[in-house]
C-alpha cells in the first residue's frame, strides 16, 4: 500500500454528474456489460473480475465503489428517489440475490452470477492479503468488528486489518461523529474500507468518506461479518443454489427479516419476474 495516497484535506463537494463520470473512467467495459431489471441498470460482471479490477485499480491510485442490489435494496430504488443518488455514483452494481439472477435469466439477459457479501467477504480479503493490501471494518454488533479481525487475519496470512471501528447507535444523525470516521480513516489509511451496515446507511457513510479519500474503495458487506463469526450462520450451499436461503435466514431472525421478505419481498420479488417475462415476451 501506498502511505499517505489520497489522504489530503477534504474536497470539495463533487456533483453527481461528475461522480457519473469518475465512474465511467474507472470502469473498464470490457469485462461487464449492462442489463436492465425494471429501470435500473446492473454490471453484468463475475466475481473474479471485479476483484482484479479493484486489485489493478488499487495499483494505479484509483478509488471505487461498489453497491451490490438484492430484493430489498432494489424495491427501495423503487419507492425512495432520494436514494438514487447512491446508486449513480457507485462504479459497480453487480446484483446480489437469486431472485435477481432468476429475473435476469427470463428476460433472456442472464448475469454472470450473483455477488454475494457473504462470499465476497472471503474472496476479496484473500486477493488483498497477496497484494499486502490494508482494510478497515466499519460496523457491526459491538465486538463483532475485533472477532472477525481475527477470523479473516488467521485465514489469510498478510492482510493487513485496521482497528475496527463501531458506530454508535444514530451516528448517522451526530455530524461530530461523522467527522470523527474521517479521522479515523486518515490515521489507518486503509486501501478498502467493509462497510457493515445496513442499507442505506452504510452508503450515506460511504458517500460522505469517499469526498475525502477519492482513491480508496468501498462496499457495504451489511450483516457480513456476523457470518465471519458465526454469529449468523450461512445456508447450505445446496439451499443458496436453489434459492432458498432467506428461508434459512429467516428461521435465525425473525424479528429482523419477517417484514422484510414476506410483507415486502415477496411482493416486489413477484412483480420483478412477471416483469421480466412480459418483458421476454415482448422482445
Amino acid at each position: 500500500m501506498r502511505q499517505g495516497a489520497g489522504y489530503a484535506r477534504p474536497l470539495p463537494h463533487k456533483s453527481v454528474e461528475m461522480a457519473i463520470a469518475m465512474k465511467t473512467i474507472n470502469k473498464s467495459i470490457y469485462m461487464t456489460h449492462k442489463i436492465r431489471l425494471l429501470d435500473l441498470e446492473l454490471d453484468s460482471i463475475s466475481e473474479k473480475d471485479l476483484i482484479q479490477e479493484i486489485i489493478t485499480s488499487i495499483k494505479s491510485g484509483k478509488g471505487g465503489w461498489v453497491l451490490t442490489p438484492n430484493v430489498d435494496i432494489l424495491r427501495k430504488y423503487h419507492t425512495d428517489q432520494s436514494l438514487h443518488k447512491y446508486f449513480s455514483q457507485a462504479t459497480y452494481l453487480p446484483p446480489d440475490g437469486t431472485p435477481l439472477i432468476w429475473a435476469g435469466q427470463l428476460q433472456g439477459t442472464p448475469f454472470r452470477g450473483k455477488m454475494s457479501g457473504s462470499s465476497l467477504i472471503y474472496s476479496l480479503t484473500e486477493q488483498l492479503a497477496k497484494e499486502r493490501s490494508k482494510i478497515l471494518l466499519l460496523g457491526g454488533n459491538p465486538g463483532t468488528g475485533e472477532k472477525a479481525k481475527a477470523v479473516l487475519a488467521s485465514r489469510y496470512p498478510g492482510i493487513n486489518i485496521g482497528e475496527p471501528v463501531c458506530p454508535p447507535f444514530g451516528f448517522e444523525h451526530q455530524p461530530e461523529y461523522l467527522s470523527s470516521l474521517r479521522s479515523i480513516v486518515a490515521r489507518e489509511q486503509p486501501d478498502f474500507v467493509y462497510i457493515c451496515l445496513p442499507f442505506p446507511k452504510g452508503e450515506l457513510v460511504i458517500e460522505y468518506l469517499k469526498e475525502s479519500f477519492p482513491k480508496l474503495w468501498f462496499h457495504n458487506f451489511g450483516v457480513s461479518l456476523s457470518y465471519v463469526t458465526g454469529e449468523i450462520r450461512q445456508a447450505p450451499k445446496w439451499l443458496n443454489l436453489i434459492g432458498g436461503e432467506w428461508i434459512f435466514h429467516l428461521i435465525q431472525e425473525p424479528n429482523r427479516l419477517f417484514k422484510r421478505y414476506i410483507i415486502d419481498g415477496i411482493p416486489f420479488g413477484m412483480k420483478l419476474l412477471l416483469h421480466s417475462i412480459f418483458k421476454r415476451l415482448a422482445m
